[in-house]
């Protein structure tokens, strides 16, 4: 029906379907179908997925005239009752605000009342980077596992968690491991693109390179050993071979923390800023750093990471005595 109208319009008046009529379950349906040559396949799916499980039982049976912010706060306090974590709750958040951006350019809304609906935020976890001798603490009680090539790679590429778990084989060649896809597993295993949406090649310090060999040869022997095997092109899969969901990583780095002797507010996030801060104190460029991250502007670098600049401040005023004007 709008997919009808829209494909009629002559551009220049406001489309024909009557809001008043027309529920939000239809609309997601519409605009489902409209984005669906524009988005990835994975991430179509991902979309498709929050329409149904999150976004039609509460909101569906509403029409497009009548939704209103208070709709929208209900939804995500639903959401939060189910026990869905804040970042999960802000990814749903996003796809319903596009859904919602694209009603009103489609002039079915006058405005989006998701835009002044206040997202979620995590509490109680605030950024945390190991330092030097913590980060080695962890590796030395996971030295030997089947963990030990995972963390590494957290602690000095500073992948996100979802895109260790989306790693394959096939991403790794020579010294270059590209990362361009991320899992999610809060509602299901959904693969899509990186956070930023675009891959990134990163350069591997040699070390590296000879533990992903060393951990691909122990894989190889562990799947022999097993009577069944998932998907064997992954690098960091669970002990089935399948998709490492995101409480059994839990699970296990809570353990591996207690193990070293570390606090166990650690995320396994924060090994992503570690990695960072690191590199920013090894005097690594910050938009060196920016693109190992995968951030898309270095500014975001620096704003998350000031908390290591005054020592590189020091080194600067220290390279500044040597200058003979």
């Amino acid at each position: 029906m709008l997919a009808r109208a829209i494909a009629e319009r002559d551009g220049a008046g406001p489309i024909t379907v009557e809001p008043s009529k027309l529920s939000l379950s239809e609309y997601f349906s519409e605009w489902l179908a409209a984005k669906g040559s524009e988005l990835a396949a994975d991430t179509y799916r991902q979309y498709s997925g929050i329409v149904e499980h999150r976004l039609t039982p509460i909101l569906g049976s509403l029409t497009v005239a009548d939704l209103r912010r208070a709709h929208i706060e209900h939804l995500i306090s639903r959401l939060r009752s189910e026990g869905l974590q804040p970042s999960t709750i802000r990814h749903i958040m996003a796809v319903l605000s596009a859904a919602l951006n694209q009603a009103v350019a489609w002039e079915l809304l006058p405005s989006n009342p998701a835009s002044s609906v206040r997202r979620p935020k995590d509490r109680g976890q605030k950024m945390r980077a190991l330092s030097e001798e913590e980060a080695s603490r962890l590796m030395a009680v996971v030295r030997g596992t089947r963990r030990e090539v995972l963390y590494d790679v957290a602690l000095t590429l500073g992948p996100r968690q979802g895109e260790l778990r989306g790693l394959r084989w096939s991403n790794l060649s020579g010294h270059t491991l590209t990362i361009e896809h991320s899992v999610s597993t809060d509602d299901g295993v959904v693969w899509g693109p990186t956070k930023t949406g675009e891959e990134r090649a990163l350069r591997l310090p040699a070390r590296l390179v000879d533990a992903l060999r060393r951990h691909r040869k122990a894989q190889l022997e562990e799947r022999a050993a097993a009577s069944s095997w998932g998907d064997p092109s992954l690098i960091f899969p669970n002990t089935q071979g399948n998709i490492w969901r995101h409480q059994g990583m839990f699970v296990a780095f809570k353990r591996d923390l207690e193990a070293a002797g570390l606090p166990k507010e650690v995320r396994f996030h924060d090994l992503r800023h570690t990695a960072a801060t690191l590199m920013l104190k090894k005097r690594v460029p910050v938009n060196v750093v920016s693109k190992v991250l995968g951030h898309s502007d270095p500014a975001m670098t620096l704003r998350r990471y000031a908390h290591a600049l005054p020592d590189m401040q020091e080194m600067a005023a220290e390279a500044m005595e040597e200058y003979a004007f």
